[in-house]
């Protein structure tokens, strides 16, 4: 059974919850790493109260992005910088569930 740490599974959940919110907002295809990541965590042994916070988090920061003003959201460096770190915890999420 593995167990995974809730703080390293905060921040990558952060992190694609940034990415869903920043692409609904600037009008792009929303990727499906969100919902992978928690359709994954929630078929894993990770406790279901820690999933639901998690889920939470997410509609929070989804929110939080969704009201924000589009000029300081939608700018080339917010999407480079967006990419880059999606693609560091899709890496990590990899490691941590073994599928790489």
């Amino acid at each position: 059974m593995v167990q995974f740490d809730p703080d390293r599974l905060k921040a990558i959940a952060d992190v694609f919850a940034t990415e869903h919110g920043m692409m609904n907002l600037c009008g792009d295809e929303v990727p499906v790493r969100l919902t992978l990541f928690m359709a994954e965590l929630g078929a894993s042994t990770t406790p279901s109260e820690l999933v639901s916070s998690l889920m939470a988090a997410n509609d929070a920061k989804i929110e939080e992005l969704r009201v924000t003003k589009k000029e300081y959201v939608c700018t080339p460096e917010m999407f480079e910088s967006r990419e880059a770190n999606s693609m560091a915890a899709q890496e990590e999420w990899n490691v941590m569930r073994g599928a790489e």
